[in-house]
């Protein structure tokens, strides 16, 4: 089967798609018309073709990221599982970030330290008496579901009917 080559504007579309996932925005940013770039977003998106660039757009980018499924996998498993004890000391304070595993860092999601000054007589002079740290974790909840739905544990249970291969099918001649 013969691959279809893409216009100048196709493959314009399918690299501003790929930006947004906007198929109207792509569109007009491809040069089609603004009165008719719903419609013509909406119809590239369905041609095989373009599909096909699409995805292999995708998959060029995923390599040159070195983006796999199994790092996106690990990075939301360091979120979803992420012991918030795992940060602290023995004696509760919170450890220096360059202390921090690879795990421990991907879950944090920001931290603000908050200094107490004592006022002293000399403008110079800054004498730092309390810190207050405050730290973000990144959302566990939706880690646990971009999990789950990349793992396929959200799809609806498949039954499987063996149906025997003759049937019989009886007609009554009274009906």
């Amino acid at each position: 089967m013969e691959e279809k080559k893409l216009t100048a504007k196709q493959e314009l579309f399918c690299q501003r798609y790929l930006i947004d996932f906007n198929a109207t925005k792509a569109a007009k940013e491809a040069g089609y018309s603004e009165d008719t770039a719903y419609s013509t977003g909406w119809e590239n998106l369905r041609k095989p073709e373009i599909q096909a660039r699409i995805a292999q757009l995708r998959q060029e980018m995923g390599k040159s990221f070195n983006i796999t499924r199994e790092r996106i996998a690990q990075e939301y498993a360091r979120i979803a599982f992420f012991d918030i004890r795992k940060i602290h000391t023995v004696d509760g304070a919170i450890k220096p970030v360059t202390e921090f595993d690879d795990d421990e860092a991907a879950a944090i999601a920001g931290i603000e330290v908050y200094e107490e000054n004592f006022k002293s007589d000399d403008p110079d002079e800054k004498i730092v008496i309390g810190k207050t740290k405050k730290i973000k974790i990144t959302d566990k909840r939706g880690a646990l579901d971009s999990l789950c739905k990349l793992m396929g544990y959200n799809e609806a249970e498949k039954h499987v009917f063996e149906i025997p291969s003759a049937i019989r099918i009886i007609r009554d001649k009274n009906v």
